[in-house]
Parts: structure tokens; C-alpha cells; sequence
């Protein structure tokens, strides 16, 4: 079994997968505090909500292979680089919960553990090249050619809609106007 965790600016969604099927789910809004919490509060927050979800249904830890976490930002080895709509930087989030559940850890952006849901069990399973966007808080997506997710030489996440679209416009949170 695999636990999934979807990180979101005011929300966390955690779900026990069996064979590419949610065993259970369970979603909770989120109020990350100030800047020196909030490592340690969304650490906390994870830690509480995998052991709510394998009480709920009964489950042990030994029995995980793996817990993956998506967040909206950039990743690189199990540290969250930057994630700016959490204001989450260079954390290594995946180091933490190792120490915790003794279980392999991963961590992805988002969009691009979205896209590859599509590809291994959704509508993009029997197509080759594609190009998948995710709209939200930002745009984000991911590439698949021949078959296989392209992957960006500088960093794990494709920055499709990171861009400025009108000048001097609104203050966004990666600190860049518009």
C-alpha cells in the first residue's frame, strides 16, 4: 500500500491507495501560521493526518511502501526548493518523515504528479505525447513525449504559467509583480 499527500495552500488531502485504487481519503483545510512555524506545523500536520488515516482504517505502517507527497513548488532530492504559495523554502521535508515512519519517502510538484496520475490509470494512459496543465493558484503542467515525462534540466517542476502577464500588476508570492 502507498500513502499520497496533496499539499495545498489552505489544504491537505491524504489518501491509502491500493493497486492504483483510494482505499480511503481524507481532506482537511489548513491555516499555516507565521513564517518560524510553519515547517514545523505542516510537518505536524502530515505526522497527525497518516496516523489518522491508518487508525481509520486499520492498517499498519509496515504495510506502506512508499508515502508520496505533491506541493506546489520545486523539489529536488526530497527538499522542497521553493514553494511560494506556502511560503516553504529549501525544507527537507522527506528527511523528516523518514525519521518518523522508517518508510521511503518522495516528493514531487503537483502538476507533474498530476499529470503522471493521468498517464498510469487516467485519460492520457494511451497517449504518447501530450502536454498537461493543472490551473489553480498558479498554472503549472508537465510534458509527456513518446510516451515518457519530459524532464527539466534546472528543476523538477514545469513553470508553464509562472509568468508575468500584466506589468507592474498584482504582488505575486514568489515576490515578482503581475
Amino acid at each position: 500500500m502507498k500513502i499520497g499527500i496533496d499539499i495545498g495552500g489552505s489544504h491537505i488531502g491524504i489518501a491509502l491507495i491500493e493497486n492504483g485504487k483510494i482505499i480511503s481519503l481524507q481532506e482537511k483545510d489548513i491555516k499555516i501560521g507565521n513564517e518560524t512555524e510553519r515547517e514545523n506545523f505542516l510537518l505536524e500536520q502530515l505526522k497527525n493526518m497518516i496516523y489518522e488515516i491508518l487508525e481509520k482504517t486499520k492498517s499498519d505502517l509496515s504495510q506502506i511502501d512508499l508515502i508520496g507527497i505533491a506541493i506546489p513548488g520545486t523539489t529536488s532530492k526530497g527538499v522542497v526548493l521553493h514553494a511560494p504559495n506556502i511560503k516553504i523554502h529549501n525544507f527537507n521535508i522527506c528527511e523528516e518523515l523518514e525519521k518518523e515512519f522508517n518508510t521511503k519517502i518522495q516528493i514531487r510538484n503537483d502538476a507533474k504528479c498530476a499529470a503522471m496520475a493521468e498517464k498510469n490509470f487516467g485519460s492520457l494512459k494511451n497517449v504518447k505525447d501530450a502536454i498537461f496543465l493543472t490551473i489553480g493558484t498558479g498554472i503549472g503542467g508537465a510534458v509527456f513525449i513518446d510516451g515518457k515525462l519530459l524532464k527539466p534540466a534546472k528543476n523538477d517542476a514545469f513553470e508553464i504559467g509562472h509568468m508575468v502577464i500584466q506589468k507592474n500588476g498584482k504582488l505575486c508570492n514568489c515576490g515578482r509583480k503581475g
